[in-house]
């Protein structure tokens, strides 16, 4: 509603502005951006090809790795529910104090603030909720830590 109601607003500077020529260019323009999001939207909503694969061998997320993480790079898994926000699922690579940033100070805190992870998921897009994702980490690597 809000990117309509802003479009308007445009349309009626640009008129005011330009000129009918300018505005006709800015709708098409508008259009054509419109139908590309519309495209994407509806190709990621409809794609049912697997997403994050959890097996004896690690995991494998296909958005942000191409190739199966083994069991024995991965420190720890955190779920986490940011305000406003889906539910994320965050894989930190290797020993924990191997991913500090070589930064002191303010910068260290702000890298630990924002809590970078190697492979950043949001749960909703996966089958099954958190718990049953957990489950399948205990299930094949009962040593990663898992935090809910």
């Amino acid at each position: 509603m809000f990117t309509a109601l802003g479009a308007a607003l445009a349309g009626v500077f640009i008129v005011w502005q330009n000129g009918m020529q300018a505005a006709i260019w800015a709708v098409g323009i508008f259009v054509v951006i419109s139908g590309v999001q519309l495209f994407l939207y509806n190709r990621a909503r409809t794609d049912r090809s697997v997403h994050l694969r959890i097996d004896a061998q690690g995991i494998h997320a296909r958005a942000m790795k191409p190739t199966t993480v083994p069991w024995s790079q991965i420190a720890r898994i955190d779920f986490v529910h940011p305000r406003r926000s889906p539910m994320m699922m965050r894989v930190f690579l290797g020993a924990p104090e191997a991913e500090a940033p070589q930064a002191k100070g303010m910068m260290d805190a702000l890298y630990r603030s924002m809590q970078v992870a190697a492979i950043n998921l949001a749960v909703e897009d996966l089958e099954g909720d958190h718990r049953d994702i957990a489950a399948a980490i205990a299930r094949f690597s009962p040593s990663t830590q898992v935090a809910l």
